[in-house]
């Protein structure tokens, strides 16, 4: 703009020197070729000016229609959680997976301000209905997974931990629930659950996203020839049973929501267990547990032998293995 109004005044500077000069008008043309070059160079100026000058109005209008169309987008991507919060209410698991696609939709969309509030809703659903596995919801868990461990990858995790108390859909069946890779924390109580790898990993990359009350651990039935899990049975841990397990370490905290914890240990493996303290063993009870020649458990404070005498005298048999038990450890595929 100032050199356009630079050019306009040489210009016009020019043609009055031209006009009102009273020099030959040779020597006025040679003052015109004097000034010519500065008069070009002022009106190329202007041809920058102008080309910047619309260059920045043009971004200007780019950048607020990207910005209403953001603000579009942000409006199309709360109506369809809102409507997916409808799906998910009705009976139909067809209607249901629609509605867990829209939120899947909704948290991975760029920059959604839902995108947070949708998982959560994720992880509510999981929590309060696709628990135990069957063949009618199957499909609804996958999709439930998928979506958590996709959010998971994008940074996006859920900042709550949640009560996983829904009941089993039939007290005829024996229904366990199996904890996922990216399974959102929580508490679990009076709840069936399957020990596997994957288990073991979580509890140990992340000891404190869950808690057990009440809960039954098993690896293997009585029939089957079984390999049993080894764990770390910690404060995490309230008034379960374990069967079938390995255990590899058994003490917990004296402060603790739950107060007194009693376990109960049914044929269970206690090769090289380190036992916190006596109470820890003596609360417990103990069912035909055993443990392998050469590799007895040991309470802190007492040697191998009077960890297994003291055993021996309050729970009775404690078998002495001549083979060691098969193991799954938290490292197995």
């Amino acid at each position: 703009m100032v050199a356009a109004i630079l050019l306009v005044i040489g210009m016009v500077g020019l043609a009055v020197y031209m006009l009102s000069s009273s020099s030959p008008w040779a020597d006025r043309g040679h003052a015109m070729q004097v000034f010519q070059p500065f008069l070009v160079g002022m009106a190329g100026i202007v041809t920058l000016c102008t080309v910047v000058w619309r260059g920045l109005i043009n971004e200007a209008q780019a950048n607020e229609q990207r910005r209403q169309n953001d603000a579009k987008d942000m409006a199309d991507v709360g109506l369809l959680l809102e409507k997916a919060t409808t799906f998910l209410s009705d009976e139909s698991l067809m209607k249901r997976g629609v509605g867990l696609a829209m939120l899947n939709t909704v948290i991975t969309t760029p920059k959604s301000p839902y995108a947070q509030y949708a998982l959560e809703t994720v992880c509510d659903e999981l929590a309060a209905r696709y628990l135990f596995e069957t063949t009618d919801n199957k499909p609804i868990i996958d999709q439930i997974r998928a979506i958590i461990i996709a959010a998971d990858k994008r940074g996006i995790r859920t900042t709550r931990k949640r009560p996983f108390n829904q009941r089993p859909p039939s007290t005829d069946f024996s229904f366990e629930i199996k904890i996922w890779e990216g399974f959102p924390p929580g508490s679990f109580h009076k709840q069936t659950i399957f020990v596997d790898a994957t288990l073991l990993r979580l509890l140990r990359r992340r000891p404190n996203d869950f808690n057990f009350h009440d809960c039954t651990f098993y690896t293997a039935d009585e029939a089957s020839l079984y390999v049993m899990a080894r764990m770390q049975i910690n404060e995490r841990f309230s008034d379960c049973i374990f069967k079938y397990i390995s255990v590899e370490t058994l003490g917990w905290s004296s402060e603790t929501v739950w107060g007194k914890k009693t376990h109960q240990f049914d044929r269970c493996d206690f090769s090289g267990a380190l036992i916190s303290s006596e109470d820890d063993i003596l609360r417990a009870t103990l069912y035909e547990c055993c443990f392998e020649r050469g590799r007895p458990p040991q309470i802190d404070g007492l040697s191998h032998e009077e960890t297994v005498d003291l055993i021996r005298s309050k729970h009775g048999i404690f078998v002495e293995l001549e083979q060691p038990v098969p193991i799954l450890t938290h490292d197995q595929a």
